[in-house]
């Protein structure tokens, strides 16, 4: 059992969450679409971990101390209200998983998905905003938040050894912020839940195979860090290739998964039930063929 509070307490932060969506649409529009293009000097000057502490003890961010959304929240590492020590006893988090680094970011991400993408995702007129997803959203129970968490939890031990170098870290922060940028952009387009969640589950394999085995070369760390400060246009159909030949990996999983009749054993993360198989069957062909046909740099400038 995810939530403490009582369904109509829930019922009324859905409506509070949709008001706000719905008053702010044409401001959080124009704000967002001049995010996408790059993050202002501003931005990176703010307290979002203040910011969070404030917003989670406010009367409309309240309620998700009653989530397991609190266990995700901790990695943030903000100060909690003197009221909120009886739900952080029910979640016991390793003091070793917190890398004080990623603080900023994780609360900025945190932010991001509490006031612009739950928001959105909540509004019954967003594409795939199905009953059980809104119900989903409210009960503690989305994936998307606990991007910070699968983060810190995978790299603590090797913060705590001193082998967490700083260009992992702000390849890291690299991806958040990619990951907040690409979805606050999906919302100006008013792109469906599916899409929405798809961003994330990249974002998470990105980041894991940044922190993984496989990724353990500081000069490619170092390459990627100077490509991404260059100056210069998004390659969307680019971005749309590795879209489509990761998903296209993915769904083969999800099918591999359930061959029960085989010897195959398909890998834990793949069995029947979990998340990402219930996500892949809504992420379908149509959005591959979109992501296929997206223009070139080059094309588009002709």
């Amino acid at each position: 059992m995810y939530v403490l509070g009582s369904p109509t307490a829930n019922d009324y932060q859905e409506d509070k969450l949709r008001e706000r969506s719905g008053a702010d649409d044409m401001e959080v529009t124009s704000s967002m679409e001049s995010n996408v293009e790059r993050e202002s000097d501003v931005e990176r000057e703010r307290d979002f971990q203040s910011e969070l502490s404030e917003y989670i003890s406010s009367t409309e961010g309240l309620w998700l101390l009653r989530t397991a959304y609190i266990e995700g929240i901790r990695f943030a590492q903000i100060s909690f209200s003197p009221s909120a020590e009886c739900f952080l006893q029910r979640f016991k988090t390793d003091p070793h998983s917190m890398i004080p680094e990623l603080g900023q970011v994780n609360a900025e991400y945190l932010l991001c998905v509490f006031q612009e993408i739950f928001p959105y995702m909540l509004k019954p007129a967003t594409l795939q905003s199905t009953p059980e997803l809104r119900d989903e959203i409210m009960t503690g129970r989305s994936r998307i938040v606990f991007l910070p968490r699968i983060t810190a939890t995978s790299l603590s031990k090797r913060y705590d050894a001193g082998l967490l170098r700083n260009g992992q870290i702000e390849l890291i922060k690299a991806v958040m912020r990619a990951s907040m940028c690409e979805m606050r952009g999906l919302i100006c387009r008013g792109a469906g839940c599916a899409e929405l969640t798809e961003a994330f589950w990249q974002a998470r394999g990105a980041l894991q195979f940044f922190f993984g085995e496989r990724f353990r070369s500081e000069r490619l760390e170092l390459l990627i860090l100077r490509h991404l400060e260059e100056e210069g246009p998004v390659d969307v159909a680019l971005v749309g290739g590795i879209r489509e030949k990761t998903f296209g990996g993915n769904w083969l999983l999800f099918h591999w998964g359930f061959f029960q009749d085989t010897n195959i054993t398909p890998w834990p993360e793949y069995v029947q039930g979990d998340a990402r198989c219930r996500h892949l069957v809504n992420y379908n062909t149509e959005l591959i063929g979109i992501l296929r046909g997206l223009q070139t740099n080059e094309q588009r400038k002709a």
